[in-house]
């Protein structure tokens, strides 16, 4: 019910500018309206987490949002929800503002995972060397690669490897990198390819970055970092004990401008401390002595060490995080401020209140997040409730959650975790390593004895097992571990993270609605293991090389075994297993209705496979996830019966294939010496003191070029077909052809700014694009065309066109145009750029103008192809249309009334006002009021009637009456599957 009020009540403002409009077809424009590898802070990483681990099928894991509140201004849409990840239990140190596993949206930010060195620290090796192109053993190949190898703050140090960038927008998330373009500079590279513009306070990102801009395919302006005036800087700094210094992890979001530039949200912060220290255990294994020759001028011998040492590390050292949480959030008409507090038994903050205000600086509403530990003094706490406070009424959302066993305190020494970090149950466990065998001079070595198997029921530990609504109604998820082929057990093997078994809906007056999924091929129940823990995913081999004085004496080989993955997987991969088969069926109650069997495509990253360096060489992230077939069943008395199918077939479009070269010192010299290289190769004979291989990241994107649709009726098949094609400039379809059954087909054709290149505004309808173009406003349509074909017919039988022009200063909607033809042979020419400027088919014909708007872009007349003016008179801070005449100007109308003053006029003054204009001859008045935050009170049309609307207390609209206040309208609000 919620949804449809929302649709109608969104049409009733739609109705207001397109009334006039003769068009029923056509779309409406967009615009108006072991590695040096650092993580970000836990707070980061949840981010990242939530922004980029896949909530859908592929993982079992489902996508849990509850909504706390929407921003709407006049150009900017902002929903703030508060997310649960429903992946399994993770022994966390930091459990967030709100509890293990929820985190709140509102935090939209840029961060980042260092490879090597920041990238702004160091320059990028130019030119960049292939590995096959390198010879260690000549000198200017050895300083190449201990350039590399050299901390970013060593005279000559240079980095070969990409930081990799999470960006989450309103608008999308997703990944970039930095790109080498020469002479030190580097440029934005997204992942998956999305033509959106970055930029930063260092034009070449070879700097410092305390700002970064993001323009999105609207030409909406996401600012990070420093707020515009300067005053305030929102970043995350990091400080590691294994590098120099600080450097930047994290960048908040200050600023969100529209594309007009009309309308501002602005974001503020606090500042706040963490620190993490990792629990990660290291077992080294040293063997294989031999002596080094040596120069008997320089150099003294002594003995060399026999047999194999062996040693137990735990990585040990914190790193620190000067991090933020959102204050204040700033728009027209409002803001929402948030509140913290540092309970007792924590040093977490935690989210205490978020409260609306209006531009009255009086509370709209109250969010109150009620959180507790969990029983038992365990160390984590939850979150219980979602209160939504207003006007003394108060609902809340109630979780509940899998209490079944108390887990440790986390903590460096915490060892129950399996593979995948998730809690096993095992509090036997000395450290993390199992038990891999190395074999040296004939033993074998263990290096562990942990078992870090997954547990079923250990994982589901504090996961939320039911949400209860404000009306009382009630969802419960059930949850089971995620199953891989085993060769042994017929079910399979359990690896870490949970997946969705069932979902149930109780409407609390009797009415269950389930859905349950099957998973893998045959609903075999086992999907695709990505992230493996064998051991060459977890060992590092080297060459130590220990000297009894001035120069090295002997050298050693040295295998270190992680109980972490050292191979990179974690940064790209999205989780421990993929599922390319899945079904899902629907029920009432106990009866079976139908289901859904879908297949996906898998990622295809590729592994070096080099048993002494194996690491993540080829990362085509961007190509999976894809969605392949789906196949709806109905449940009938033959079981199920096929009722309709999809398949889909994709073009990869790749955009990037960026060479990166990982380099780990192979040899161990010690720091006495200095002439590394004479003693290496001259004197040592060494291979190389370097072990280095090159891997390849690349960019792209999928995209739908075909989708066919199979209708099964009864003694019926209906098949229909569509294929799409695309351009390079941006991810729109250009052509999309549907092929019918019949023979039918029907081509329809657009166009978008940046499919016009090398324009240089000749005239007003190509500056107007021109400027769409500068100012990356890409997704708006400039012309739509339908060509339709009947039977083989090679000409098109019919066509419908719609043009879209903008204004040469401002993105403001110039004009509409049409074209329409029906006869047995049709011609008509797409628009094309020629001599520098577009054009157009000479068929046009001009359907609306716009004339006027008001400085902040809002339309002030619009005329359409009979010469009726419109004009729209705006208030509320020029935020709300209140007034929309027919047959007259807006000069008359200023000349009646000050249009100015209206926007500081509300409720029956500004009707008064608006009443003036019923007196122009010929005119037809329509009256609006609004309350902002809130929405449309009263709408008078050209009669004189009134229709008002009511809201309740949580600015839903209620009830809409009448000019007699007679009840047209009563809405009650229930939750989905409610």
């Amino acid at each position: 019910m919620k949804k449809i009020v929302l649709i109608l009540f969104l049409f009733s403002l739609t109705q207001l500018f397109n009334n006039a409009c003769v068009f029923s077809q056509g779309p409406a424009p967009v615009v108006p309206e072991l590695q040096k590898m650092i993580p970000p802070s836990s707070a980061a990483m949840s981010f990242i987490r939530y922004g980029n681990y896949p909530v859908d099928l592929t993982t079992g894991v489902p996508a849990i949002s509850i909504p706390v509140y929407e921003i709407k201004t006049p150009r900017t849409r902002i929903p703030i929800t508060v997310n649960y990840h429903a992946g399994g239990f993770k022994p966390a140190k930091y459990m967030g503002i709100l509890g293990l596993g929820w985190s709140l949206s509102a935090n939209y930010m840029i961060s980042r995972v260092v490879q090597g060195d920041a990238d702004e620290t160091a320059p990028f090796p130019d030119p960049f060397k292939l590995a096959s192109a390198i010879q260690p053993w000549v000198q200017s190949d050895y300083d190449y690669l201990n350039n590399i190898n050299l901390p970013a703050n060593y005279l000559g140090a240079k980095d070969a490897e990409y930081d990799i960038f999470y960006y989450n927008l309103p608008s999308g998330s997703g990944k970039f990198i930095l790109k080498n373009i020469g002479n030190n500079k580097k440029a934005p590279v997204t992942i998956p390819y999305r033509p959106i513009r970055i930029t930063s306070n260092a034009p070449d990102f070879n700097a410092d970055f305390h700002t970064f801009e993001i323009t999105d395919e609207d030409g909406v302006t996401y600012r990070f970092g420093k707020s515009i005036d300067g005053l305030y800087d929102h970043y995350e700094e990091t400080r590691t004990p294994r590098g120099p210094g600080t450097f930047k992890t994290g960048w908040f979001m200050t600023s969100i401008i529209s594309a007009d530039r009309s309308d501002t949200v602005q974001f503020k912060y606090t500042g706040t401390f963490q620190q993490k220290q990792p629990a990660e255990d290291t077992y080294t294994l040293e063997d294989e002595f031999n002596q080094i020759p040596q120069n008997p001028i320089v150099c003294s011998g002594c003995s060399v060490p026999q047999g194999t040492q062996t040693s137990l590390r735990r990585l040990g050292a914190s790193t620190s995080y000067y991090s933020a949480t959102i204050s204040e959030i700033l728009y027209r008409h409002g803001r929402i401020v948030f509140s913290y507090i540092t309970p007792s038994g924590s040093n977490d903050e935690q989210l205490s209140a978020v409260r609306v205000y209006n531009g009255s600086n009086e509370i709209l509403q109250e969010i109150i997040p009620v959180i507790s530990f969990y029983p038992q003094n365990a160390p984590y706490f939850k979150l219980d409730e979602l209160q939504f406070k207003s006007q003394g009424e108060t609902q809340k959302y109630g979780f509940t959650y899998n209490t079944s066993h108390t887990p440790p305190s986390y903590g460096p020494l915490i060892t129950a975790l399996d593979h995948w970090g998730f809690y096993n149950g095992r509090t036997s466990n000395q450290t993390l390593l199992v038990d891999h065998e190395l074999v040296s001079n004939g033993v074998v070595y263990h290096t562990g004895s942990a078992n870090r198997e997954s547990d079923e029921e250990m994982m589901k530990v504090y996961m939320l097992n039911k949400i209860t609504y404000p009306t009382g109604g009630t969802t419960e998820f059930e949850f089971e571990a995620n199953r891989i082929e085993d060769g042994v057990l017929s079910n399979g093997r359990i690896v870490g993270g949970l997946r969705i078994r069932q979902i149930i809906n109780n409407s609390g007056a009797g009415n269950i609605n389930k859905k349950y999924y099957k998973y893998g091929l045959n609903e075999s129940g086992k999907g695709n293991l990505v992230l493996n823990p064998e051991l060459s995913r977890l060992i590092r081999y080297t060459t130590n090389s220990v000297n009894c004085g001035e120069c090295p004496n002997y050298t050693s080989l040295v295998r270190s075994v992680s109980s972490e993955f050292t191979d990179g997987s974690g940064l790209f991969e999205t989780g421990p297993v993929f599922y390319p088969h899945v079904t899902e069926y629907i029920g009432e109650g106990n009866e079976v209705l139908g289901k859904t069997a879908y297949f996906f495509e898998e990622p295809s990253n590729a592994y070096s496979g080099n048993p002494f360096f194996n690491y993540l060489s080829v990362v085509h992230s961007w190509t999976g996830n894809n969605l392949l077939e789906k196949t709806v069943f109905k449940k009938d008395e033959n079981g199920f019966t096929p009722v309709e199918k999809e398949i889909n077939v994709y073009v990869k479009r790749q955009t990037e294939a960026l060479k990166g070269l990982k380099v780990i010192p192979d040899l161990m010299y010690p720091a006495s010496v200095f002439d590394v290289w004479t003693h290496a190769y001259q004197f040592g004979k060494q291979a190389s003191i370097f072990r280095y291989s090159e891997y390849t990241i690349t960019s792209g994107v999928a995209l739908l070029q075909e989708r066919k649709m199979i209708n099964y009726t009864e003694g019926a098949t209906l098949e229909s077909t569509q294929l799409y094609t695309y351009g390079t400039s941006h991810n729109n379809p250009l052509e999309i052809s549907t092929l019918t059954s019949k023979g039918d087909k029907k081509i329809n054709i657009a166009k978008y700014p940046a499919d016009y290149p090398l324009l240089t505004g000749a005239n007003d309808f190509s500056k107007g694009v021109k400027l769409l173009k500068d100012r990356n406003i890409i997704n708006p349509l400039i012309e739509n065309i339908q060509f339709t074909y009947h039977g083989t017919a090679t000409n098109p039988s019919a066509v419908e066109a719609v043009l879209y022009g903008y204004k040469p200063q401002v993105p403001q909607l110039d004009g509409v145009w049409s074209a329409r033809a029906s006869s047995s042979s049709v011609s008509f020419v797409p628009s094309f750029v020629s001599a520098d400027k577009i054009e157009t088919d000479a068929s046009y014909q001009q359907e609306l103008y716009y004339p006027r708007y008001d400085t902040k872009s809002n339309i002030l007349e619009r005329k359409n192809r009979n010469g009726i003016m419109e004009v729209f008179v705006w208030g509320y801070e020029s935020s709300f249309p209140v007034a929309r005449l027919q047959n007259t100007t807006f000069d008359i109308v200023s000349s009646l009334i000050n249009v100015s003053s209206l926007q500081f006029l509300t409720g029956e003054p500004l009707k008064q006002q608006l009443d003036i204009l019923r007196t122009i001859p010929g005119c037809l008045a329509e009256i609006y009021t609004y309350t902002p935050n809130l929405g449309i009170t009263s709408e008078t049309n050209p009669s004189g009637n009134v229709t008002r609307y009511e809201y309740d207390n949580f600015q839903r609209l209620k009830v809409v009456r009448d000019k007699d206040d007679k009840i047209l309208k009563v809405i009650n609000y229930k939750y989905f599957g409610q």
